[in-house]
């Protein structure tokens, strides 16, 4: 479990009444274990095998999922808050499987990623979503992403509602 902790202007705090963890960035929750949450990235859990590629560590939920599939076989992690890294990483059981990269996501496609070897890819760095968000974040990491892996291999947090209300 994670405990309760501020590192500048992120914070892990619990729910009182549900015990749900969230992670906040500025009073702003970016992520949280809810079942929602839970529920939202299952698809990204089901799909991913071999080596996977993830942009953002959240609350480390996705994470510890994916270590536990037999099928997946190694997991990178890009998280560019070193905050979030101290609050979350050491907690999580992530089987052996994961390593943490400190770097921004968009840098890390641009310049590493294409020496590595990924089967998927799965982007969760936003906290909610909007029309900036679709145009400046997932349609730009998905570009990115489709020059590494196959298009259906690029999986991201809340696309299809992003792509049914702001999308092509």
């Amino acid at each position: 479990m994670i405990p309760e902790a501020k590192i500048k202007d992120w914070s892990i705090e619990y729910c009182k009444q549900s015990n749900r963890c969230y992670l906040l960035c500025k009073g702003i929750v970016w992520a949280a274990d809810e079942d929602n949450e839970k529920q939202e990235q299952q698809f990204a859990v089901d799909k991913c095998t071999g080596s996977v590629l993830v942009g953002g560590l959240g609350v480390g939920w996705i994470v510890e999922q994916l270590a536990t599939k037999d099928t997946v076989t190694r997991i990178v992690v890009i998280e560019r808050s070193p905050e979030v890294i101290e609050l979350v990483w050491k907690y999580l059981d992530t089987k052996g499987k994961a390593e943490i990269v400190r770097d921004d996501i968009f840098q890390y496609l641009r310049n590493i990623a294409a020496k590595e070897n990924f089967d998927y890819i799965y982007f969760d760095i936003w906290p909610s979503i909007s029309r900036d968000i679709y145009r400046d974040s997932l349609l730009p990491l998905r570009e990115l992403a489709e020059k590494l892996v196959p298009v259906a291999r690029v999986l991201c947090w809340k696309e299809d509602e992003m792509r049914q209300k702001y999308g092509k």
